[in-house]
């Protein structure tokens, strides 16, 4: 089984945890008739899922068992296509809980950075872009809505908003670069090692 780790509520990107809080909050419903959480931002082949969280405490989402099995089986072959390590994981739930990030900006060809500061207004895991011209959805690591940059002439030029792509494994491949600078989106991307951080 698949354990879905962020779900999608109205097309906007929500965690497991947030999901149960909502839930202990009765402020969603999590009855299968009316379920308000969704795998997929596209709702032709979204699903239906609830939060739940295990012995240890880990929160994931899961397929309800009304839920045609062969559909089941579908979404999660999808999920586990784009499935991230648990390195990759963690490092986006940890940047998606920042509210200010120095990062270093290069010049093309050149040794030569300058350093910003972000001011974050609001951070989306797996926050989905979908192409108009090809209709395929791309899924941001972690998409920053900014407040405001210093040197402040950044949060123009970008928008007021930046993509990160965790590197673990591999760099962002370059079709999901080229589309998403298409449409607007700057992309930073952060490497780590998968080594650092080890499963207990």
């Amino acid at each position: 089984m698949v354990q879905i780790f962020v779900a999608y509520r109205n097309g906007e990107s929500i965690t497991a945890y947030q999901a149960i809080k909502l839930k202990n909050y009765k402020e969603i419903s999590t009855a299968f008739d009316k379920a308000e959480l969704f795998d997929h931002p596209d709702p032709q082949i979204a699903l239906p899922v609830f939060p739940k969280s295990n012995k240890n405490g880990t929160a994931y989402f899961s397929h309800y068992s009304e839920t045609p099995p062969e559909l089941r089986k579908r979404n999660g072959q999808m999920q586990m296509n784009r499935d991230m390590s648990l390195t990759h994981k963690l490092y986006a739930q940890v940047f998606s809980r920042v509210r200010t990030l120095k990062i270093a900006a290069y010049q093309h060809n050149t040794s030569k950075g300058q350093e910003i500061t972000l001011h974050i207004r609001n951070a989306k895991i797996e926050a989905p872009v979908r192409d108009p011209k090809t209709g395929i959805y791309y899924f941001i690591d972690v998409l920053l809505e900014l407040e405001a940059t210093s040197p402040y002439h950044w949060f123009y030029q970008w928008n007021g908003r930046l993509a990160l792509e965790i590197k673990v494994t591999h760099p962002i491949d370059r079709e999901k670069r080229d589309s998403l600078n298409q449409l607007g989106f700057q992309i930073f991307e952060i490497g780590f090692k998968q080594s650092t951080i080890k499963k207990n």
